[in-house]
């Protein structure tokens, strides 16, 4: 019988849960607007974020709308793939015992890949204030 709450697994139910209860949220929702945005930033102060579109975009992925979603935001294909696999490795290392997907993201990163991070979040960022998501 597995143990689910020891500490390899407690993190990984909850990703596990967030990830599920994030995807049948945009499942069983209509088309969410610009104009009932949630997020904070975007409230404090009328900028989008550089995550803005990215619920409507993977609303829209999720509804089989790929040209919608890349429109909403160009990451939103990129990170519904990250977010599938990390939901895969989750459940993976649930059933393992493991911790690979805790690893994978407290590994040091080498400089080169977070200034690419970097300037293309930058880049988002600047398209979605052009745009006004």
């Amino acid at each position: 019988m597995l143990k689910l709450f020891n500490n390899k697994r407690f993190v990984n139910v909850i990703v596990v849960g967030v990830i599920i209860l994030g995807y049948s949220y945009l499942l069983l929702t209509s088309f969410p607007d610009a104009e009932n945005s949630i997020c904070l930033f975007k409230k404090a102060t009328g900028i989008p974020c550089p995550g803005c579109g990215m619920g409507r975009s993977t609303w829209s992925l999720v509804h089989g709308q790929l040209k919608e979603s890349l429109f909403y935001h160009p990451l939103g294909i990129v990170f519904n793939l990250l977010m599938i696999i990390a939901l895969i490795q989750a459940v993976v290392d649930i059933i393992r015992n493991d911790d690979k997907l805790l690893r994978f993201f407290k590994q040091k990163w080498p400089l080169w890949s977070v200034l690419v991070l970097f300037v293309v979040i930058l880049l988002v960022w600047g398209r979605n204030i052009w745009l006004g998501m």
